[in-house]
């Protein structure tokens, strides 16, 4: 199912279930010019994703501030990683 939602030469890896097995049809992959690749974190490279990212927060193209569910004080940081493995925060801010 993961190879039908991708999009042919995307760049962009699906993102399958972590315990996911699946079985694909060399034809079909070569046929519909796809590619398998393995990704962590979506393999992102940072001196070109960064730039990126802020000029497109700049453009208010990115909500980043949406992003964020919190900002932590330093002598915080245990309890927010309680909360992260609680699932109930993504991302959180430590101010120093």
């Amino acid at each position: 199912m993961w190879l039908r939602m991708s999009r042919p030469c995307s760049g962009h890896p699906p993102l399958p279930p972590p315990d996911a097995r699946s079985q694909v049809s060399p034809l079909t992959i070569t046929a519909e010019v796809r590619t398998i690749v393995g990704s962590y974190l979506v393999s992102a490279v940072p001196s070109r994703e960064i730039p990126r990212y802020a000029g497109l927060w700049r453009q208010g193209r990115l909500p980043a501030e949406a992003l964020l569910a919190s900002h932590i004080a330093l002598d915080e940081v245990n309890a927010a990683m309680d909360t992260l493995a609680d699932g109930a925060a993504i991302r959180q801010v430590i101010r120093f």
